[in-house]
């Protein structure tokens, strides 16, 4: 992974929990000034993900000047791990999470200036759920290929299994059954599902590759405690998601681990979200390579520095539709009540991401059915938390007038 510039600040945050006996800390590091301008916090995924794995927020400060805070969640990278929890399923709950957050924001003294939400994957979730308490300060919120539930996420987990070449998916039901994770036909059907689903460049940097396999980050207890199978299975923000009152940016990867089943919760129930949708890329749309990446970035500082999206619109204006065999439709009024329905997403050429204010498309609902019985059927089939954990990127949505 590519390592992180110096930071500007460094520390740990006294983090008190109730059910510990002993004293907790988070890890943070800021860069540049807080002071002076409104700066993102980053929430990265996992969970068990850390501070090195949100480069791409680096990336915010050092070409456009906005101030950026990092840091590990409980239990990940630099702060305290607590291994006396990691049987505790009761312990590893959401709501954790979301009081570390709102630790770190009273600890850094961000309710004067404000600050935005940026949150990718689990991230996003922890993000989500902590705005719908309207928190003071909160002025825009980022959520990169969020899931609104578990249960959705495994959904669009087992959709994504599904389109990898059989030999590959039978090596993975094979590990399930049998809970062998170290044989090569696993690894490599989960190279296969990592090249499908979170990084599609090729070639493979060698990098990339280690980080998977021999970084410590699949064997992390955090990570085998929290998913699917695990302490938030039933996890469910969608019933709260209209609370959320700050202009919302969501974004997804086509091939990513949330879109769409999983993300559109976001965008039928905050009331100001934008939702960009990126074609041909996975979840890794903010450090994967590609044209869609500069066009990220300059949709991502409209959003923070403009104040609304107009300007993306205008950037989209004039693209060419490309027909891939679905039937396309026209991009959406800039205005909640002026909504249409399309029938089927818009999809651009090239780097042109697709700003999305419709209602459900019928094409989702169309593919319901075949995604209820690919998901029933190999529910069981694959190691859910050996792969459905094991993803680090995001979405985008959108509704009104941001």
């Amino acid at each position: 992974m590519t390592p992180l510039p110096r930071p500007t600040k460094e520390g740990r945050i006294p983090f008190k929990i109730p059910s510990v006996d002993k004293p907790c800390y988070t890890h943070y590091q800021i860069f540049g000034d807080i002071s002076k301008k409104i700066p993102i916090v980053g929430l990265h995924g996992g969970p068990a993900g850390k501070i090195a794995h949100q480069f791409s927020i680096i990336l915010l400060w050092q070409q456009f000047g906005i101030p950026a805070i990092l840091y590990d969640q409980i239990g990940c990278g630099g702060s305290t791990l607590l291994p006396e929890k990691y049987d505790d399923r009761s312990f590893w709950q959401v709501p954790l999470f979301v009081d570390e957050l709102d630790n770190l924001v009273n600890f850094l003294d961000l309710r004067g200036t404000g600050f935005c939400l940026f949150g990718e994957s689990w991230g996003a979730g922890v993000a989500a759920e902590y705005a719908t308490s309207r928190p003071r300060g909160l002025r825009k919120l980022l959520l990169a290929c969020p899931y609104a539930s578990t249960a959705l996420f495994q959904t669009v987990m087992d959709i994504r299994v599904s389109e990898l070449p059989r030999p590959d998916r039978d090596a993975i039901a094979h590990a399930h059954a049998t809970r062998d994770y170290e044989n090569q036909a696993y690894k490599d059907g989960l190279l296969a599902f990592f090249q499908h689903a979170v990084i599609r460049t090729k070639p493979w940097k060698p990098e990339w590759v280690d980080h998977i396999f021999n970084s410590g980050w699949l064997e992390d207890p955090v990570r085998a405690i929290i998913p699917i199978e695990g302490s938030v299975s039933d996890w469910n923000v969608t019933s709260r998601l209209h609370k959320i009152n700050v202009p919302t940016l969501m974004w997804d990867g086509e091939f990513d681990t949330a879109y769409d089943l999983a993300s559109r919760p976001f965008f039928e129930h905050i009331p100001k979200v934008r939702w960009a949708v990126f074609p041909g890329v996975g979840q890794a749309v903010m450090t994967d390579e590609t044209p869609q990446h500069c066009r990220l970035i300059r949709i991502i500082k409209t959003f923070l520095l403009n104040g609304d999206l107009r300007e993306q619109e205008a950037l989209l204006e004039g693209n060419k539709l490309h027909n891939t065999g679905r039937k396309l439709s026209s991009l959406a009024p800039d205005t909640k009540t002026g909504r249409h329905a399309c029938d089927e997403e818009a999809v651009l050429n090239g780097d042109d991401a697709v700003l999305r204010q419709s209602t459900w498309p019928r094409s989702i609902l169309q593919r319901t059915p075949l995604a209820v019985v690919i998901g029933l059927m190999i529910f069981w089939s694959y190691p859910a938390r050996a792969v459905s954990s094991m993803v680090f990127a995001e979405t985008n949505a959108s509704h009104g007038h941001l």
